[in-house]
């Protein structure tokens, strides 16, 4: 039967922290591949204990659809209250994929909680801000859809006034009666398309 001592011993080893917490984890590389309609990252971690890392991205921004770790679905995956996906990882160099298509906006932030010493991006369609010179990224890339003169293809509908379509034009003749004259004028048809209403006050009369 072990000692008193020694059970106490045993479990405060079970329960201690490591000593590289709250930085267990370090991501030497990001590789982005962003295409047209999806973005594809496959980031290198390092990992010094049992711990979990932030994915790059956010619920109200971009999340991956599909993730692998060192080749495998991810099966240790937890979403925050604030819309960062975790992932446990074991000690040791680690290989995660993330996948997942982009919105259908012109602007889309990807927030890099667990920020790499290193980005690599290949784009189309698209160009990335948040990077400097030298690969060292900030705490979030930007990314903006780039569209030629011609392409339509997504455009978005943009709120516009209306022309006017027709024309009122309305004369006040005062005399032993009074009576108003409107006349409505298509302007889609031109002047030979025109209705007259007459009111003498008492009913309107159409000519």
């Amino acid at each position: 039967m072990p000692s008193p001592e020694l059970l106490r011993e045993l479990q405060n080893r079970l329960l201690e922290q490591p000593k590289c917490r709250p930085e267990c984890a370090a991501s030497p590389r990001l590789t982005l591949e962003v295409g047209t309609t999806t973005l594809r990252a496959r980031m290198e971690v390092d990992a010094a204990a049992v711990t979990a890392i932030p994915l790059p991205g956010a619920a109200d921004q971009w999340l991956p659809e599909r993730v692998l770790l060192d080749g495998e679905p991810a099966r240790a995956l937890q979403r925050s209250n604030d819309g960062t996906l975790w992932l446990a990882l074991s000690p040791g160099k680690h290989q995660v994929l993330m996948e997942g298509g982009l919105p259908e906006r012109d602007t889309v932030e990807i927030p890099l909680p667990l920020k790499p010493h290193w980005v690599e991006t290949r784009t189309e369609g698209w160009k990335i801000g948040g990077l400097h010179d030298v690969g060292r990224p900030e705490d979030s890339l930007h990314l903006t859809r780039v569209r030629g003169s011609d392409d339509t293809s997504t455009r978005t509908l943009e709120p516009a006034a209306l022309p006017p379509y027709v024309r009122v034009e309305r004369a006040l003749h005062l005399g032993l009666t009074w009576e108003t004259d409107t006349v409505v004028t298509d302007r889609a048809r031109g002047p030979a398309s025109h209705g007259r209403v007459r009111d003498d006050g008492r009913r309107a009369r159409c000519r």
